[in-house]
């Protein structure tokens, strides 16, 4: 029988022993990321999610993991990103916003911290800042067309965004030379302030993408508005950066 844990660390030891048991000395390290690291993970909601660092040997063998990743799928467990540390290094300069993210808010479970001593170049981070923000803005729009004014799929649209948004927000802070606890309201609020978007809309976004406030009919679709016109701001004074 599948069981939910109540919170990420109860599965930890049990995690790292089943990978180790299989990986052995291939196994380098085990890294918790995502909602897990920031407060927002919810039991029998939230997934959580690792990175396994191998050596390069092991990933020609990854079959040998299909098990592990079948049973602890059952636990609200994530498909683990599996990486070798050859290839990490040499991807920081194609994904720094994903590699941002990991360094800087990640918890190390096992093994060694190959993320900690990491560094990102910040041109490198505005730049993918700029293309994901324009990218989300476009979708953000088709996605709310596809509500169809819908109260109930504007809220799970909203709660969607969340975790993204704070995810980007935070790389765009970095970029101005700040830093900022990795939680969504200490990051929306930092966002609002550094780059002049209207905090009200952003908090009153949050309230209603963390569960925290109800979400009238009539309201939904006014917010959608006022969030998409608040990140096509944002796009443009990025651009303004340049």
């Amino acid at each position: 029988m599948s069981r939910y844990p109540s919170s990420p660390d109860e599965i930890f030891d049990e995690f790292v022993a089943d990978y180790r048991n299989v990986l052995d000395e291939a196994l380098i390290s085990v890294v918790l990321f995502g909602r897990a690291t920031t407060g927002i993970w919810k039991p029998k909601e939230s997934e959580i999610n690792f990175l396994l660092i191998v050596k390069p040997a092991a990933l020609e063998s990854i079959g040998r993991i299909l098990p592990l990743v079948k049973k602890w799928q059952k636990r609200a467990v994530a498909v683990p990103m599996i990486m070798s540390e050859e290839y990490l290094l040499s991807s920081l300069d194609s994904f720094p916003l994903e590699f941002f993210n990991l360094i800087h808010s990640h918890k190390l479970i096992y093994g060694k911290d190959v993320l900690k001593p990491l560094q990102i170049s910040m041109e490198l981070l505005r730049l993918q800042c700029e293309n994901q923000i324009k990218g989300k803005l476009v979708h953000l729009r088709a996605e709310f067309l596809a509500t169809q004014g819908d109260v109930k799929k504007i809220r799970k649209l909203i709660q969607a965004t969340i975790p993204a948004f704070t995810h980007v927000f935070s790389g765009l802070l970095t970029f101005k030379g700040l830093q900022v606890a990795d939680q969504p309201e200490a990051v929306f609020k930092a966002a609002a302030e550094t780059y002049s978007l209207d905090h009200t809309v952003l908090e009153r976004v949050l309230q209603v993408g963390c569960s925290r406030g109800k979400l009238e009919e009539k309201e939904g679709i006014a917010l959608m508005e006022k969030y998409i016109a608040e990140i096509r701001k944002l796009a443009f004074a990025i651009d303004q950066t340049k």
